[in-house]
């Protein structure tokens, strides 16, 4: 037979808590023995309890639920286990694992029960966080305006096969797992149960679609993680829906066994955005249109006084016309650079000023070989501004090549364009006789008078002088850059 103390070495080895409850007839219970495990989670000293009756030892409340628990162990005759949250003065609140098996005597009636108690706090509060995780993800996922799904594939897709291969795949073994409503509601179904399940087929129609396997190729040079890839897809009734999709692929030895992913609805975008390119379109169409017979006016009207100024017998009036055609000439080359510009409400006004010199080279031929600089920040003037500029720059112009060098085999012309605080600057220098000292240029001739029209139109101020040296004349003009981009009528009055 055993003896007490090696009994004792024995129960008081064990880590866990271990203890004998003695039954009474009368429906107590008390304590028969108990190991240091115990005694010190109760903190009781060995000789304090034993003997005793659970209602002699704990506290009414807690004397009561140990009563409850191991009359039911003595009621169901067998073992039985439960867990316990109990809060300790030194360890604050502690969660138990507490298992009773009854022990029979010899006429079969239970005598006592032997009990074993395991701390599981760790294990409690760690399902308690996934819960409480899980709780916060799934309420995340359903409370979400964008859709959030999960595809699994039944065969692992390998990845390391041809991506035509790998698309093939997809859609033979790829199914929706799980999504949330959300989704459901983006292909026209009341729930989520009405598509969990389904083949990729469902979604996308074909595989063999241009589109499909453009997508998907995508995902699969993007190693498997892609942001706002396009799909295009089907709706319940078939209509087509846009979505952009941010995915990410979970590839496990090689192989690709689920993607995870969330979309968002952009069909209403996509409608918007289509017909935007078509009324664009059909813009394009009227302006290319307007620019050629526009286009095709001015240089009907242009040929006609050239052709005028060919046949004219008076010089007056030969030198009106040609002015006229440089004029028109001036316009034209300002609407052809509108309409080869990015933006039809404003352009490079630089690009202006070289075309216009080359127009007016080309138009008054002079016997003087001209040298033009040209000194041009990248400056950008909306349509109001950039042709009553340019008919300024070009009367100046126009007039520099006409009376500055008439007794000279080379002149020089300095052609200045800069801005400063929205502040824009002209200035144009030659190297000429200059203007005769008894000329009045406020008395002066229709282009003096264009210059003042214009420069009112654009809110300029002006000056038109001698140089200081006795050299040549200089022009400055200078006006605030507006933004505006509406049509203004540039009629000349």
């Amino acid at each position: 037979m055993v003896s007490t103390s090696y009994s004792h070495q024995i129960l008081d080895n064990i880590p866990n808590s271990v203890f004998v409850i003695n039954v009474h007839a009368n429906g107590l219970f008390s304590i028969k023995d108990v190991n240091k495990a115990q005694l010190a989670f109760i903190n009781k000293e060995r000789d304090e309890i034993v003997g005793k009756y659970t209602h002699e030892i704990f506290p009414a409340e807690v004397a009561n639920h140990l009563k409850n628990v191991y009359q039911r162990c003595v009621n169901e005759g067998k073992r039985i286990s439960y867990e316990e949250k109990i809060n300790l003065p030194d360890k604050g609140e502690r969660y138990y694992l507490t298992t009773l098996t009854p022990l029979n005597d010899d006429d079969g009636s239970i005598a006592s029960l032997v009990g074993t108690s395991i701390d599981i706090t760790e294990q409690k509060l760690t399902e308690q966080s996934l819960r409480k995780s899980e709780e916060q993800y799934r309420g995340f996922v359903q409370n979400s305006t964008e859709g959030i799904y999960l595809f699994e594939f039944e065969k692992p897709i390998d990845t390391s096969l041809p991506p035509l291969e790998q698309v093939s795949m997809f859609f033979k073994h790829g199914y929706l797992a799980a999504c949330n409503e959300a989704m459901a509601e983006m292909y026209g179904y009341n729930d989520s149960s009405e598509i969990v399940g389904k083949r990729l087929e469902f979604f996308f129609g074909s595989e063999k679609s241009e589109h499909s396997i453009e997508y998907f190729k995508n995902i699969i040079d993007s190693n498997y993680n892609i942001k706002d890839a396009l799909s295009i897809e089907l709706d319940k009734d078939g209509n087509t829906k846009y979505f952009f999709n941010n995915i990410s692929g979970i590839v496990e030895n090689g192989a690709l066994t689920r993607v995870w992913a969330t979309q968002k609805d952009v069909t209403t975008e996509k409608a918007a955005e289509r017909k935007l390119q078509e009324s664009l379109a059909e813009k394009n169409t009227l302006l290319s249109e307007i620019h050629h017979r526009v286009k095709n006016n001015l240089a009907v009207v242009s040929g006609m006084m050239q052709l005028q100024a060919y046949e004219a017998d008076n010089d007056s009036l030969k030198e009106k016309l040609y002015d006229s055609v440089v004029r028109i000439k001036t316009m034209a080359t300002v609407h052809e650079l509108l309409y080869q510009s990015q933006s039809f409400s404003k352009l490079e006004f630089s690009d202006t000023l070289t075309r216009l010199v080359e127009n007016i080279s080309e138009t008054l031929q002079t016997t003087t070989n001209v040298e033009v600089d040209i000194d041009c920040e990248l400056i950008h003037l909306n349509i109001n501004q950039a042709i009553p500029a340019s008919l300024i720059v070009n009367e100046v112009l126009t007039n520099t090549y006409k009376h500055a060098f008439p007794d000279k085999e080379e002149g020089n012309i300095s052609f200045t364009l800069s801005e400063r605080d929205k502040l824009i600057r002209i200035e144009i220098t030659d190297n000429g006789i200059g203007f005769p000292t008894d000329k009045n240029l406020e008395q002066g001739t229709l282009g003096v008078h264009l210059i003042d029209v214009l420069s009112q139109q654009i809110e300029a101020s002006y000056e038109y002088e001698n140089n200081k040296e006795g050299n040549g004349t200089s022009f400055s003009m200078s006006f605030k850059r507006t933004d505006s981009s509406e049509i203004a009528d540039h009629q000349l009055s």
